[in-house]
């Protein structure tokens, strides 16, 4: 079995490395817009907690 020619064996890393700078890239947006900046700095543990483990209301109309 022969090795494959060594251009397309580098053609193929470039590939893979551009995809993975271009998925990287997509994460650090995606943390930016959503992650960075938190909503309300405000919140301490308490308000978390209860929150978090409030019983859920129903509402009927």
């Amino acid at each position: 079995m022969r090795n494959k020619p060594l251009s397309k064996r580098f053609a193929f890393a470039k590939e893979i490395t551009i995809v993975v700078c271009v998925k990287v890239a997509v994460l650090a947006a995606i943390w930016a817009v959503f992650f960075s900046d938190p909503v309300d700095a405000k919140i301490d543990d308490a308000k978390m907690v209860s929150h978090l483990f409030a019983k859920a209301s129903v509402f009927s109309a």
